[in-house]
């Protein structure tokens, strides 16, 4: 097996890409991906984990078991810290906007927000 940190940058930029497209696109384990593409199973964990909030799209979740398998239990906890990054930014974001709205009315004395109940 390959030590994925001695690797230089670009190699490991490359089997970071091909662990993910192999998550996101085939019902591979990940010792599967792993040996496919000659790394440890915790590289893959790690890979997947810190990277698949970059995926363009979600892998499809495909269920074999009625159970929860430990590959769909993993993808489902990466969603889930990527959309609470999303909100968190989306939260900072609106608050922004408020803070700017409120700086904006007060600076030129012009009322921004809509009151409600006004009929235009």
């Amino acid at each position: 097996m390959i030590k994925f940190q001695s690797l230089p940058r670009q190699k490991r930029q490359a089997i970071r890409e091909e662990v993910l497209r192999h998550y996101a696109e085939t019902d591979m384990s990940y010792g599967e991906i792993a040996e496919v593409n000659g790394v440890q199973v915790r590289t893959v964990e790690y890979i997947i984990r810190n990277f698949a909030s970059e995926l363009s799209e979600t892998p499809v979740m495909r269920k074999k078991k009625k159970d929860v398998s430990a590959e769909d239990y993993d993808a489902l906890r990466a969603e889930i810290t990527r959309l609470k990054k999303e909100l968190r930014h989306e939260k900072m974001r609106s608050e922004a906007l408020g803070t700017m709205i409120d700086v904006a009315e007060e600076m030129f004395n012009i009322p921004v927000r809509k009151k409600a109940g006004t009929k235009q």
